[in-house]
């Protein structure tokens, strides 16, 4: 499906790619004059509905986005392969989604787990000179899996877990989640944002993706990213929550890894955070607009 608005265009669709065994579910947003591309990488149980605000509000900026929903997620299919593989060619996949900087302004989002994925590929690029160029916003990056990560997707698993008769219900299963530390301007905003988590079933709203993909991870072994990773000199803006569980586990490896990154903490939020406020909209637009030499006007 595509359509036009101002200028401005709308796609969405699957498309195929290197590591993938089945095409997957992508969206789309392009400015009427492409100045730069941004890559989003979405986090666990979340989709590509989850970038809607901040790509619209980066096409001011001339700022085109695209959004993928990974294997598992959203409207993709399952990947049946062992995790290792799997992940490996969703690496692969990832990586050629990403717009190659000495022909095109690029920049790469990561939101939550995002980050399993953007950081690995952005570190084998490291000694790259011209994937230094490539600015790379981390909204409350999760680098490892421990104790309070399964403790998290255990809580959120009374959500993705269950059918709803109406969006009311679904919206009364967020809120009884540890989701709800999920902050949003307004009661509407956060409506909006639970609904495009669902798809219609019969006569119930379930949630988008694999259920199976949750119940691997509980059973994933600990694991941790950053230790030991040597520096990565790209631009870099970190997202932390004010009330969430990683910025005491992660900020000062994150500003060792990404000596270049400036820090901004949505008051009031906790995890996971997607990137869907008045506040953290306009300083991911400032960022961007400065790092790929964009206009606000653009």
């Amino acid at each position: 499906m595509s359509g036009t608005r101002h200028g401005r265009l709308y796609n969405e669709g699957f498309i195929a790619g290197p590591g993938l065994t089945k095409p997957v579910f992508f969206r789309s947003w392009s400015p009427p004059v492409r100045r730069a591309s941004v890559l989003y990488l979405h986090g666990v149980g979340g989709n590509s509905s989850d970038a809607s605000r901040l790509a619209e509000r980066l096409m001011e900026i001339g700022c085109g986005t695209i959004a993928v929903d990974m294997p598992g997620n959203g409207f993709s299919p399952a990947d049946e392969r062992p995790r290792n593989e799997r992940m490996l060619g969703q690496m692969r996949f990832v990586r050629s989604l990403l717009p190659d900087p000495r022909r095109e302004r690029a920049a790469l989002v990561c939101d939550s787990g995002g980050a399993l994925l953007g950081f690995p590929i952005l570190h084998s690029l490291r000694r790259e000179p011209w994937a230094a160029q490539v600015p790379v916003v981390l909204a409350e990056p999760v680098f490892g899996h421990d104790a309070s990560t399964h403790g998290f997707i255990e809580s959120c698993m009374q959500f993705y877990g269950r059918s709803y008769p109406s969006l009311d219900a679904a919206v009364a299963a967020w809120q009884a989640c540890e989701l709800r530390q999920v902050a949003f301007d307004n009661d509407a905003d956060r409506r909006e944002f639970v609904a495009g988590m669902l798809r219609p079933e019969g006569a119930a709203l379930v949630p988008r993706g694999a259920v199976a993909r949750h119940r691997e991870l509980l059973r994933s072994k600990d694991f941790e990213l950053l230790a030991g990773k040597e520096p990565i000199a790209n631009p870099a803006l970190v997202l932390w929550a004010e009330g969430g569980r990683l910025v005491g586990k992660y900020d000062a490896e994150v500003r060792r890894v990404f000596p270049a990154a400036q820090v901004h903490v949505a008051r009031g939020a906790g995890h996971p955070l997607p990137i869907v406020r008045e506040a953290e909209l306009q300083t991911v637009q400032a960022f961007l607009a400065d790092s790929l030499g964009l206009g606000r006007n653009g």
